[in-house]
């Protein structure tokens, strides 16, 4: 089966919209933290996602790492999978 990366990758890739940032998957299946694309303009706009696929921050440019974003993200937005830490 394939991870949820790949199936998000897939339905990004097959959007018809012009503007579209499409999540990378690193061999483990897992979201490429940083994502970017070239905007018409030649400005790049950059995405950061969670190893869950969440995007922690969109519209970015010029960003060269992630962690810090989706540290914080993850901190606002604990898991929610039913599962209970002590």
């Amino acid at each position: 089966s394939k991870a949820k990366c790949q199936e998000h990758r897939e339905r990004e890739v097959n959007l018809t919209v012009a503007a579209k940032i499409v999540p990378q998957c690193d061999e483990n299946g897992d979201y490429v933290p940083l994502v970017c694309v070239e905007g018409d303009n030649g400005a790049k706009h950059c995405s950061c996602y969670t190893k869950q696929g969440d995007i922690a921050k969109s519209q970015l440019a010029n960003v060269k790492r992630c962690e810090c974003y989706n540290e914080r993200y993850e901190g606002l937005n604990p898991p929610r999978d039913g599962s209970f830490v002590a």
